[in-house]
């Protein structure tokens, strides 16, 4: 055992394989059985029905770039609901793998966070809308190409080579997220403080740190505007259909709607973080999933959680040391990213719950959430580096 954690330590068992192994225990035994469900119906009547121009028209009025994305995943998914529950599969791991990269990239000290955080948001069970796997397939899709545009604006800092076409290629994969979707568009302004913390790795003087940062940062900025310009003026059909109730109810009464509107950060905020987790243990009955499926289904559970265990205990009985300074940085970064993630549900007055279909409110909290829990795990393990 001690082995196999000193290869997941220093790389040597590849991310990705350990990731679609988590995937498969806890979402695909049973994805043969899955069928099409809520606007799946729908995307695939438009899509093969009235063609890849109505599968466009469709999206045109809330969600530019979306008709054509999606008209190149049902090219390939066709109408078959394996294949489709596969992509949906595919595109959770691939973007938990890229959580994974991205925490490494910014806190290269210890490949154990980076295979944390990839854990966490593979597993997370508060989302509770996975076998929806074209509309949540996008949505994972989407979350992945803002996590390669972080990860190429990293690159450039690192490296400064082909800083051109790197810095295009991450304007390009923002401008699909910001225009694309809304989920993920505060997000965005999650870049700065990855490109400090990037930053503080190279320079020392504060003045510098926060000149090098504003360089970096001001094109994708500009682009930020751009986005908020053309939902604000141009294309209003998305935040007409949810008004930001908020700032009318500030003007009637201020002092409530203020303490309403922090409660609901707290309460959402407590629910992403501890109540979500608490779903993993509500086991389904056995008249649901048959005695068969019941039995592997806590055959399964038994062994991951066997396996969780062991390995926790060998990792923590290492001798101790002060909590790194790198667990404090993940927490207060992964909180601002839930606090980014979650202000289009608080302005607009739109409950989250774990129920459908409002869990698919928890989406843009999965990678604050991620890091957040990464970090906190890592400072209570207070283990040596």
């Amino acid at each position: 055992m001690k082995k196999l954690l000193h290869r997941i330590e220093n790389g040597y068992c590849p991310l990705p394989v350990a990731l679609a192994l988590l995937m498969i225990l806890g979402y695909g035994l049973v994805v043969r059985r899955l069928g099409i469900y809520w606007d799946d119906w729908a995307y695939l009547w438009t899509k093969f029905e009235l063609g890849a121009a109505g599968m466009e028209r469709h999206f045109s009025f809330s969600r530019p770039l979306a008709g054509q994305i999606q008209n190149i995943v049902m090219t390939f998914t066709g109408k078959n609901p394996l294949t489709i529950q596969l992509y949906g599969l595919l595109m959770r791991t691939g973007c938990a793998t890229l959580v994974g990269w991205l925490v490494f990239r910014i806190w290269n000290t210890d490949k154990l966070n980076a295979a944390l955080a990839a854990t966490f948001f593979i597993v997370y069970p508060g989302f509770t809308m996975q076998p929806i796997a074209l509309n949540f397939g996008f949505s994972y899709l989407l979350l992945s190409l803002l996590l390669i545009s972080f990860s190429l604006t990293l690159r450039v800092i690192r490296t400064g080579r082909y800083r051109l076409p790197l810095t295009i290629g991450a304007l390009s994969l923002s401008a699909v997220n910001l225009f694309a979707s809304e989920y993920f568009f505060l997000l965005e302004l999650l870049r700065p403080l990855l490109i400090c913390l990037k930053v503080r790795h190279q320079a020392d003087e504060e003045k510098a740190v926060i000149k090098r940062t504003t360089q970096y940062s001001a094109p994708y900025l500009l682009l930020f505007m751009a986005g908020v310009l053309y939902r604000a003026f141009f294309n209003r059909t998305q935040t007409l259909h949810y008004d930001f109730s908020l700032l009318s109810q500030l003007k009637q009464a201020p002092l409530q709607t203020t303490v309403d509107y922090f409660a609901a950060i707290a309460r959402d905020l407590f629910a992403v973080t501890v109540q979500a987790w608490g779903k993993a243990l509500q086991l389904p009955s056995q008249s649901q999933l048959g005695s068969q499926t019941f039995a592997v289904y806590l055959a399964v559970i038994g062994l991951a959680l066997g396996i969780t265990t062991a390995l926790f205990f060998i990792y923590s009985s290492r001798r101790k040391e002060k909590p790194s300074p790198d667990s404090v940085q993940m927490m207060l970064t992964g909180l601002i990213a839930m606090l980014l993630g979650g202000q289009p549900f608080w302005l607009t007055q739109s409950w989250l719950s774990f129920v459908f279909p409002n869990s698919r409110y928890t989406l843009p909290f999965l990678l604050g959430m991620a890091l957040f829990m990464t970090g906190l795990f890592r400072f209570f393990m207070r283990t040596e580096r």
